[in-house]
């Protein structure tokens, strides 16, 4: 055992000499080698999918807020062109509402002004 502190005049007592076969280590080094290339394969594979997952994911939240942002507006625009086309068209006095009430989903949307005509 080497001492902790480099000492000028340290001697071993005895030196051990080993001998390893070359063929035994290199087939070592290519195990090693094959296994490093195997974990890389599959962490890079798990990487792709987990991306394609997450783009995916974001694609359908972006579409979902899109679709709950952009219905209630297409309803109060057919609301509102049906309104508009009624208007000097053989309109009853007895007819209150037009029959554009609003689809049970968008109930809980903001109100508008259209929804106090309707």
């Amino acid at each position: 055992v080497l001492p902790d502190k480099y000492r000028k005049n340290y001697f071993p007592q005895f030196m051990v000499i080993l001998s390893i076969e070359t063929q035994r280590l290199e087939k070592a080094f290519d195990d090693i080698e094959d296994l490093a290339r195997e974990t890389e394969k599959s962490l890079i594979i798990k990487i792709v999918a987990f991306s394609v997952a997450g783009l995916i994911a974001s694609f359908l939240c972006i579409s979902l807020a899109s679709n709950v942002l952009t219905k209630p507006l297409e309803w109060m625009y057919n609301a509102s062109n049906e309104i508009l086309n009624q208007v000097g068209q053989n309109y009853n006095e007895t007819d209150k509402s037009v029959g554009c009430s609003s689809p049970p989903v968008y109930r809980f949307s903001p109100k508008t002004e259209l929804n106090t005509l309707v």
